[in-house]
């Protein structure tokens, strides 16, 4: 167990704290694949369609980035903060493609100006 980081400090996870990340995070890229597909063949007109796509595609992206991230993180202790920066922020961007994809998913067609 980690003891509490003090404020100047960043946090450095355990050993088994990167392995858990790393096998929880890749062990939802295949669900979140299927779920994908799911919605997909449950949509029923071309909105869901689209919908099931980019939050398909958002979910799957942030667990791949995220496993990715933290497998480099765990492995690769000279990796260069930027880059881990980078990695982090893709995994951000990721997250929020799923959360705009959600949002298209619960937003009618009538209810968007101009379509």
């Amino acid at each position: 167990m980690n003891h509490r980081v003090p404020p100047h400090k960043r946090y450095q996870p355990t050993e088994y704290e990167h392995a858990a990340n790393c096998a929880t995070h890749a062990f939802w890229i295949l669900p979140s694949i299927l779920g994908g597909s799911n919605l997909y063949f449950l949509s029923d007109d071309d909105w869901e369609t689209i919908s099931a796509w980019i939050y398909s595609l958002g979910l799957c992206g942030l667990f791949v980035v995220s496993t990715v991230f933290h497998t480099i993180s765990w492995k690769k202790s000279h990796l260069s903060l930027t880059m881990r920066f980078r990695l982090a922020l893709n995994s951000k961007r990721s997250s929020c493609l799923s959360f705009l994809g959600l949002q298209v998913c619960t937003i009618m067609p009538g209810q968007i100006p101009g379509f």
